[in-house]
């Protein structure tokens, strides 16, 4: 999903996104090209998960995606750094 999708999702489903999230995963394992200010500002004091492989090709996750998780406040969990992660509901 690139970011136009993005955005249009949260545009056609604004109720859904009225809420603050603890944990999103983030598209195409942390691609430049999927990243959107406005969704990472629903993730409230929470994490943002990038599943991708040590050493990879295209060298997922992009800094741009990094730095604006860090700007928005969102802890990253990478998988590539720490290995599986494992959520666990209430």
């Amino acid at each position: 999903m690139d970011e136009e999708a993005i955005l249009h999702m949260i545009d056609t489903n604004k109720d859904e996104f009225l809420f603050g999230y603890d944990i999103l995963k983030l598209p195409h394992h942390g691609s430049k090209y999927s990243i959107s200010e406005e969704l990472y500002s629903y993730v409230v004091n929470g994490y943002g998960i990038i599943f991708c492989g040590y050493n990879n090709l295209y060298g997922h996750p992009h800094e741009e995606t990094l730095e604006m998780l860090e700007s928005a406040g969102v802890e990253k969990l990478i998988t590539k750094d720490c290995g599986a992660i494992i959520v666990y509901g209430k």
